[in-house]
């Protein structure tokens, strides 16, 4: 991080806003600022600090922030700029801003606390903080980049495990924990081993032996399932032939049972014949007269009626005009009378108003009555809060309460010392139980070592022997299967033909056509019993060898253990002696004090509570006063704005007379005369607009009627003469088509006849007669289907099932033997695979196991720790020897404690805390520096930053100028630093500086050098 630019306003001293531009600061490589005590110097890092971090040193984050604003001042402003990020290649502002209640002095609102990035189109805002913009926590801040007054030497004087938690953080150590990642690693090998130690249990009984059985018996099998194939074939052939034979059998008679059921059908089909061809005529030549006399029968009783109607309608139409016509009169002149009617409407709404406001006016009157008695109670009721807000505020400077630093620290170093004496609880119980195990693993080691047989050193030896003795049976098994072989070829030996191996036409002295098959079971089985001595003795080796490696482990375990007493004791002893400072002794003392300490902070707690309780109902009481004063005016305002308002709308009543008498009556009275009225007048208007569309309505319906009873006369008198016409028409068709009258005619065609349907029944009755006829002749010719004999066809019916079993059963037999011998090979190549991830997966956890047990308990990462803080000594040891003179070195022990080498008493060690407190400023100066470098080389930045306000005074004179020129050789190391002091030899010696003056009128002041 490097600093850019600060503003900064109402911030303790600093009344005015004030600019310090750090640019040409930081140019020069060293510079100061430099005031009296008292000034502001320090504010200046405090502001970086809270507008990076929301937080400051001197007071704590809740409850005294609000001392923080000047006095003077309503708003607390920083506005910081500065470069971070990767060789601090980007520009961000970080803005803090408080503001302070107008009404009350000590409400100070929440701070507004956001960060800026800068691009090429301004200042975006952006969501990340202080902390990820940095790269660091705000306590690591102050120890390697700002170190305020008081924290200087609080990296020399932290606890060992607090500062390794700080490089771990810093530099990213917790990368190295992996005592998760490799006991997860072990958890996944354990299930992995069980998993293969399962299935191989599964796959014990697979061997090659049997699979070499069963191919052997699968040969036979084929050649009997060839023979019972060919058997099946034959017995197939005959049956099919003799099933047609008996198909065309039972087809011969159902063709003669259909012969005599068509014969039987025929009647039925020739009457079926005349009625469809009556039926035809009917529909043809009657059927569309009769449609046409129904037509014109209906047409002229339709006629008849309307032209009856219309003669009825011409004399009502008549009396409704004339009706219509005397109330059209009558409506108009009560319409002449709407506007005296529409006025009086007008004033009984008044009266309605008027009635109203008398109301509303009384109801103001007793609001006013009511709040001047409760605005005078509430006034006392203030008074009385701001006395009890004196008295508590009294009672609150007068308590005395504990430090809260010095409790924490109390509160810190008793929880450490019970977790010292917890964890030397824990690690005796821990050396117990390892003890223990090992005697347990060492009682395992002896019961292996005993099963070794005797001449036998170790189990490798053991294995090479038993492997030799497999080899020796493997040989055997292969000549005696070289000797099956070659048995079985001689068999099909003939005299005089060629040897299908060697291809001579002569064979002397053939071997045995009998093979030895018990000497081949007998070499299997003494084969599989060596292989499962072998597998049995391969585990027994793989416990020994994990017994032996947790047997070491455990102990360089204890070893370490045995350590961890004499620190554990020592860090007691050391917490001991800084309590006795504080004549405190034991634990018991540590927690009477606490409880007592406690019981103050909680008392003034208490009066907190109940003074801010008092503030805020005194707030609250006030805001009521206020409220009820305004409320007080408004009613007092409204009564005198009422009182005009109705002299006004008297004034307007055109008929007092009429309207007056309304005003004792009620509300929903008057609206319903008002209603009335209006009713009458809508009415009026609506009625009349009616009657006379109704009038319109009558004298166009009594013109259409009359224009109907002309046309309706006419219509009547031509339908019946056509009427006649077609009557004459039918009885010529009736005589000419054969009917006797039209009753018949009339019968055909009401039971109506589907002419397809039938047509198609009779031509399909013709052609299945056709049809059965030609086929019963032609199976009649056939000597073979008369003469057919269903027990022949039964007997060759069972002969050929018992053919398909045999073949089945046979087939069967077969597949059921390729699936056992497929399966077995499988299982015996799975089981060669598993057999070598075992191994595998058994080395595997044999070096997770040593790995889990080296990254135990985060023991990697303090590890880790240690050597950065080792490497943290050297760098710092390259300045601290030039300023002592190479009389004192620093130096990092096993525990994270710093120590000191004093060259000029023979280089022996003592304690960091025995230095003076120059040289303890001159090693926190360095091992700060050597920090900020690592961070520097953390961040891949070509140059950092170090701002010191802390320890010059405690310097002489020489070693004053000492430091300043190991500060000034910063400079060509890149390297930006600024100090803040009062020291006057440190003014004189730096050129570049900013100067910090307090005016008591505007508050701190900022002035340059240059």
């Amino acid at each position: 991080m490097i600093p850019i630019k600060l503003d900064l306003q109402g911030l303790y001293s600093y009344r005015e806003k004030q600019t310090i531009d750090f640019t040409q600061l930081t140019a020069a490589g060293l510079f100061g600022i430099f005031g009296a005590v008292g000034s502001g110097k320090s504010s200046i890092l405090e502001a970086i600090l809270l507008s990076l971090y929301g937080n400051t040193e001197r007071l704590a984050s809740r409850g005294e922030k609000t001392s923080m604003i000047n006095l003077q001042s309503e708003i607390l402003s920083i506005s910081f700029e500065f470069r971070a990020g990767k060789n601090n290649a980007e520009a961000y502002k970080a803005v803090y801003v408080s503001k302070r209640n107008k009404k009350n002095f000590d409400d100070v609102k929440p701070a507004e606390h956001s960060f800026y990035h800068k691009t090429s189109g301004g200042w975006l805002p952006i969501a990340e903080n202080g902390e990820a913009l940095v790269g660091m926590k705000m306590e690591h801040f102050r120890q390697t980049v700002i170190i305020p007054q008081g924290k200087f030497r609080d990296f020399i004087e932290q606890k060992p495990m607090a500062r390794a938690e700080m490089m771990k953080e810093l530099f990213g150590l917790e990368r190295f924990d992996l005592s998760a990642k490799s006991g997860s690693l072990l958890k996944k090998v354990n299930e992995e081993k069980i998993r293969l130690e399962t299935q191989l249990h599964t796959l014990e009984e697979a061997s090659f032996e049997i699979q070499r059985e069963k191919e052997i018996l699968l040969e036979k099998l084929l050649i009997q399932r060839a023979e019972q194939g060919k058997h099946l074939q034959t017995k197939e052939a005959a049956f099919n032939q003799l099933k047609i034979i008996k198909e065309m059998h039972n087809q011969l008679i159902k063709l003669e049972n259909k012969a005599h059921q068509l014969q039987t059908q025929q009647p039925e089909i020739e009457k079926k014949r005349t009625e469809l061809r009556d039926f035809r005529k009917a529909v043809t030549f009657i059927q569309p007269i009769l449609v046409q006399l129904r037509e014109k029968k209906i047409e002229a009783e339709k006629y008849d009626v309307s032209f009856r109607e219309c003669v009825r309608w011409k004399t009502d139409y008549e009396a409704t005009v004339a009706k219509l016509e005397n109330e059209e009169q009558k409506l108009k002149g009560d319409q002449n009378k709407k506007g005296e009617r529409e006025t009086k409407i007008r004033d009984l709404s008044r009266i309605i108003e008027i009635n109203a406001l008398e109301s509303e006016l009384a109801q103001n009157k007793n609001e006013v009555d009511q709040l001047l008695p409760k605005s005078e109670k509430e006034k006392s009721q203030l008074s009385e809060f701001q006395r009890q807000i004196n008295e508590l505020e009294a009672r609150e400077e007068l308590m005395e309460v504990p430090d809260a630093q010095e409790l924490a620290d109390l509160k810190s170093a008793l929880r450490e010392w019970m977790q010292l004496e917890t964890a030397q609880k824990d690690l005796h119980k821990e050396v117990n139980e390892l003890n223990q195990q090992k005697s347990l693993i060492r009682n395992k080691i002896a019961d292996l070592t005993s099963l070794l047989p005797e001449k036998i050193k170790d189990f490798e030896q053991w294995i090479n022997q038993q492997n030799l003795l497999l080899e020796e049976q493997q040989v055997h098994w292969e000549k005696l299967i070289q000797q099956q072989g070659l048995a079985s070829y001689s068999r099909h030996l003939v005299p005089g033909e060629n040897c299908p191996l060697c291809g001579s036409p002569d064979h002397p002295h053939p071997l045995s056509e009998h093979f030895d098959e018990a000497s081949l079971k007998e070499n299997t089985l003494r084969t599989h019993q060596l292989k499962t001595e072998l597998e049995k003795i391969r585990k027994l080796k793989s416990s020994w060898e994990k017994e032996t490696i947790q047997q070491k482990a455990l102990e360089d375990h204890l070893a370490s253990k045995s350590s961890g007493f004499s620190s554990i004791e020592e860090q007691i002893q050391i917490l001991i002696a800084g309590l006795k400072a504080k004549e405190i002794k034991s634990q018991e003392e540590i927690k009477s004090h606490l409880e007592k300490s406690e019981k103050a902070l909680k008392e003034q707690q208490q009066l907190n509570r109940q003074l801010k309780q008092l503030r805020q109902d005194y707030q609250k009481q006030k805001k009521q006063f206020e409220e009820d004063e305004k409320q007080l005016r408004k009613a007092e305002q409204q009564l005198l704005t009422i009182n005009t308002t109705i002299v006004a709308q008297r004034g307007e009543i055109k008929f007092p007379d009429f309207s007056l008498k309304y005003l004792d009556k009620s509300r929903d009275e008057i609206t319903q005369d008002i209603e009335r009225v209006q009713k009458a007048i809508d009415e009026l208007e609506l009625n009349l607009k009616r009657n006379q569309d109704r009038l319109k309505e009558a004298r166009k319906n009594q013109t259409t009627n009359l224009a109907n009873l002309q046309s309706f006369e006419k219509l009547s008198s031509e339908t019946k003469e056509k009427l006649i016409h077609f009557q004459n028409e039918l009885a010529a068709q009736l005589l000419e088509n054969g009917f006797a009258h039209q009753k018949e005619a009339v019968q055909l065609l009401d039971n109506p006849i589907d002419l397809d349907e039938w047509e198609k029944e009779i031509k399909a009755f013709e052609n299945q007669v056709e049809i059965t006829q030609d086929r019963l002749k032609e199976l009649k010719e056939n000597e073979e289907v008369i003469h057919y004999k269903e027990a022949a066809f039964q007997e060759l019916a069972s002969a050929l099932q018992k053919a398909k079993e045999a073949f089945e059963q046979v087939k069967e037999q077969n597949t059921l033997l390729q699936r056992e011998i497929a399966q077995l090979k499988e299982k015996l190549q799975q089981k060669e695979t598993l057999s070598t991830a075992m191994a595998k997966v058994e080395k595997r956890e044999m070096n997770l196991k040593e790995l889990e047990r080296l990254f135990k308990g985060n023991g990697f990462v303090k590890y880790m720790s240690s050597i950065y803080l080792k490497e943290l000594c050297l760098t710092a040891n390259i300045r601290f020897l030039k300023l002592t003179k190479n009389s004192l070195s620093l130096e990092m022990d096993e525990d994270n404690n710093f120590w000191v080498r004093d060259y000029l008493n023979g280089g022996k060690k003592r304690l960091l805390k025995s230095l003076s407190g120059g040289q303890t400023f001159q090693a926190s100066l360095c091992l700060a520096l050597a920090l900020a470098e690592k961070v520097k080389s953390l961040n891949r930045a070509d140059q950092s930053f170090f701002f010191l306000d802390e320890g010059f005074g405690a310097l002489d004179k020489a070693s004053l100028r000492t430091v300043f020129e190991a500060l000034k050789t910063l400079r060509h190391e890149n390297r930006v630093v600024g100090i803040i002091s009062h020291v006057e030899e440190l003014q004189q010696e730096i050129e570049v500086y900013a100067r910090v003056e307090l005016d008591s009128e505007t508050g701190s002041k900022v002035s340059y050098s240059f």
